[in-house]
């Protein structure tokens, strides 16, 4: 499936720098040209009998497997997630397993889905810092899921927040091995503020192939709290992603 939304990716950016590189030679007069490159790219125009118009299937070609590509590959990606997460529900500790300390609830969850996410498959790295990483491969080595878990000392404000994202996210995309990269910065606090709230809701940055989606976790109220839009690129991911969120990083009952 991976293979197919590649390749379709693949000649529909052929076909639309074929579309554009053909338009450029009729605009600077290339219409008497023998060259073989721009013979091959006249074909369609010539079999419709005009070369502005064949430019336009090309380029209209191009973007329509693009789009059917990314499409798919996005499709594939909501699956590998909820898939993910799915496995992860499995097997989890119930309410009456697990026993907070009442005096110190962030470090209670924090190994809480720790231990989560170890018996689910991800694998335990330890970043430059100290900070634990949870690291899973999917699909043949295409997909790659990190989740940093940590706590943030004093009063959780936006400033804070889109800095230990940033930071987290530079430093796994660094290291990404895989076509697709999902990077989860799980930041844990008793408490949210409504200003670290709102700016969440509305924090997501763009990256090519990559996706950064923090997440807060706030144990008084039993929230989570991360991106809530869904945005016209990537947005067929945001589903699952949010899915992955709300089952690995679920809050038990105390």
């Amino acid at each position: 499936m991976e293979k197919v939304s590649s390749y379709g990716i693949g000649c529909g950016s052929l076909l639309l720098m074929a579309g554009v590189i053909n338009l450029i030679g009729i605009a600077l007069g290339w219409g008497e040209s023998n060259r073989a490159v721009f013979q091959i790219l006249k074909i369609v125009g010539n079999m419709v009998g005009s070369q502005a118009l064949g430019s336009g299937i090309y380029i209209a070609a191009g973007l329509v497997l693009i789009l059917a590509g990314w499409a798919l590959s996005e499709r594939q990606g909501e699956k590998q997630l909820t898939k993910t997460g799915a496995t992860r529900s499995q097997g989890l500790p119930t309410a009456q397993q697990f026993q907070a300390d009442e005096q110190n609830k962030i470090e209670s969850y924090l190994s809480f889905i720790e231990d989560n996410l170890i018996r689910g498959g991800f694998e335990l790295v330890l970043l430059p810092q100290g900070n634990k990483a949870f690291y899973k491969k999917e699909s043949s080595r295409s997909s790659e899921f990190y989740f940093i878990p940590g706590r943030v000392n004093g009063q959780l404000t936006p400033e804070k927040v889109e800095k230990i994202s940033q930071k987290t996210f530079e430093y796994v995309s660094k290291n990404k091995r895989a076509n697709t990269l999902y990077c989860y910065p799980v930041i844990v606090s008793e408490a949210v503020p409504a200003p670290a709230q709102k700016f969440i809701k509305s924090y997501n940055p763009k990256h090519m192939a990559q996706f950064e989606f923090p997440v807060i976790v706030d144990l008084s109220a039993r929230k989570l709290f991360y991106y809530t839009g869904t945005p016209l690129w990537g947005g067929m991911m945001y589903r699952g992603i949010r899915e992955n969120a709300d089952i690995l990083l679920k809050i038990p009952k105390w």
